[in-house]
């Protein structure tokens, strides 16, 4: 089965660029910027699907995981 497009490493790089950051604290703090803002979350949403428009997988799973993975062998917490 092909990889879906977010969980090849081209869209890992995509949703960085996406959510404004490097890292999970980055993305996270930009995630929290815009939820209460409909105009600018839609927005968002929609720069997502012009990647991708499959909505049966987690776009995101990828993405956490190896930041978490990168973290944790980082901060030596594995």
């Amino acid at each position: 089965m092909a990889k879906r497009y977010f969980e090849t490493d081209e869209g890992q790089q995509t949703i960085a660029s996406l959510l404004h950051g490097d890292d999970l604290a980055s993305t996270s703090e930009y995630l929290m910027s815009i939820l209460f803002d409909r105009a600018k979350r839609e927005q968002l949403f929609n720069k997502f699907l012009e990647h991708d428009q499959d909505l049966s997988y987690d776009w995101f799973n990828m993405y956490y995981s190896a930041e978490m993975t990168r973290i944790s062998k980082k901060k030596k917490s594995y």
